[in-house]
């Protein structure tokens, strides 16, 4: 059994998380925090780490790197679009440089403190479910597999990744995987034989190649949904999570409806 979508207690944005009995994943709906929930904090900061953290929202972000091949947490491959005291290409910037920095927060009335990859393992590292998406161009993958499987903590991380021979990478290391599929449509019962558990699919795809996905024994997660309306034709198809960019609000609505949300996968 998993509790519910968060546990009581008050975050620094003021929001209660509501609270609920516990649910299984069968019975739920795991709503992931997209980018660590950018509406409700800046985008992939410490802060929005802090926060997630104190709650069971799985916690999603991108990762790229910087001048001297440290990872972080950025969706961009510029820092220009949220980042202050710093612009230009990540792979430009010096971790010293980025230290510097803030993130403006998408209203623009707070910022937030950047951190790094092994910082988000020394603190959160198996004590919540935490889903980074290696972006492109994915260099030392061995590195950044022995960084998860070093400290034992495969069980409360997945791993994304659009590259399909990544994805076969990481699977094949003992890595819960998810491939992210937003065009083109690989072959479900090919995803499953090569160990990849999860996908990432696009809303735009189409019905059937849910219910193929769903055959083929694959747990699907849907990106991006911000509404309880549209869901329904989703729940429809199977699938089991969706990324979204305020869990809260989103878990509030679907109690209104009467639906359950899950832990975490």
């Amino acid at each position: 059994m998993m509790m519910a979508g968060c546990v009581g207690g008050q975050v620094s944005t003021g929001k209660v998380p509501p609270v609920h009995g516990p649910t299984s994943t069968s019975g739920g709906l795991i709503l992931i925090a997209h980018r660590g929930a950018w509406r409700v904090f800046p985008e992939s900061s410490a802060e929005a780490f802090a926060a997630m953290a104190g709650t069971a929202y799985p916690i999603e972000f991108d990762l790229r790197r910087l001048s001297d091949g440290t990872l972080v947490p950025s969706h961009d491959a510029t820092a220009d679009r949220i980042m202050q005291g710093i612009s230009g290409p990540l792979d430009r910037i010096n971790p010293d440089q980025w230290r510097g920095a803030s993130i403006r927060s998408q209203d623009g009335t707070s910022l937030g403190t950047p951190t790094t990859w092994d910082e988000i393992l020394e603190r959160y590292g198996g004590k919540t479910v935490l889903v980074p998406e290696l972006k492109r161009p994915v260099t030392d993958l061995a590195g950044f597999i022995a960084s998860i499987l070093d400290r034992g903590i495969q069980d409360t991380v997945i791993v994304q990744s659009a590259d399909y021979e990544v994805c076969q990478e990481l699977a094949a290391a003992g890595l819960r995987t998810v491939l992210v599929i937003q065009g083109g449509q690989p072959v479900p019962t090919q995803i499953k034989a090569d160990g990849i558990g999860h996908v990432a699919v696009s809303r735009d795809l189409p019905a059937s190649y849910f219910k193929e996905l769903k055959d083929a024994g694959l747990e699907i997660w849907v990106f991006l949904v911000n509404r309880a309306g549209p869901l329904q034709e989703y729940l429809d198809r199977g699938v089991a999570g969706v990324f979204t960019d305020d869990p809260w609000k989103l878990e509030e609505e679907l109690a209104e409806s009467g639906r359950t949300v899950a832990g975490g996968p």
